[in-house]
């Protein structure tokens, strides 16, 4: 009886921790404060490459333009954001998109940047899998008082679903030749712009609820979609 008893306590307990579709809830303003103060400032995280240090130093190189285009088009909102990021030197998803970011972070007036590797941000991980994975880097948009405002996650949502479009079915070879391309062009461009409408998707006030309409429109058939 009393094994019983600590089962549906330990079943209570896990229910209570996981989100409505089975994925640990997001961290607290807390937890999150926490884990930004153990990030390392983006140059510490650039210091510490030792094996691609030629790649990140030309990534960097070659931000200035993609920021000022992005930036000039969809300036981001005022106000203090931070970017906790989860990322390792090794990735070429990470040298695609944390160099522009950085480089976005340091051009706003209360903006900062900040990197955990993976082996220590594993609760931060877990809030967000992707297609029942950890997924790097993934960036998190806290506002000024640590609230998750928004993830954006592993590489350029063009770019992500030709790769799961296409995983499988094309020789990796070819698939993984084409995403380096495709991340030529984009220049870092997507990234930025994809963050920068989570800060201001943040901001914007909660849509005016429309009136309800007389006549019920008939439901449209949607075709199924997975969902990442």
């Amino acid at each position: 009886m009393r094994l019983l008893s600590l089962v549906l306590a330990l079943a209570l307990s896990l229910a209570g921790a996981l989100g409505a579709q089975g994925k640990p809830a997001p961290l607290s303003p807390t937890d999150l404060a926490l884990a930004y103060a153990r990030a390392m400032p983006y140059k510490q995280f650039l210091a510490t490459d030792t094996t691609r240090a030629a790649d990140w130093s030309a990534a960097v190189a070659r931000t200035a333009a993609s920021v000022a285009d992005v930036v000039r088009e969809t300036p981001p909102p005022a106000g203090q954001w931070r970017l906790l990021v989860v990322a390792e030197n090794s990735c070429s998803d990470a040298l695609a998109s944390l160099p522009y970011l950085a480089q976005l972070a340091e051009q706003m007036p209360a903006g900062e940047l900040r990197v955990l590797r993976k082996a220590d941000a594993e609760k931060l991980i877990a809030t967000h899998p992707f297609n029942g994975r950890a997924a790097t880097p993934l960036v998190f948009v806290l506002d000024s008082a640590f609230r998750e405002r928004g993830v954006w996650t592993e590489r350029a949502s063009h770019i992500q679903a030709f790769v799961m479009a296409n995983e499988g079915k094309m020789n990796d070879d070819t698939l993984w030749a084409k995403v380096r391309v495709m991340r030529r062009e984009d220049d870092g461009r997507t990234p930025l712009r994809e963050v920068i409408a989570l800060m201001r998707g943040a901001q914007a006030p909660d849509p005016t609820p429309a009136k309800p309409s007389k006549a019920k429109a008939k439901p449209k058939m949607l075709a199924p979609c997975k969902v990442p």
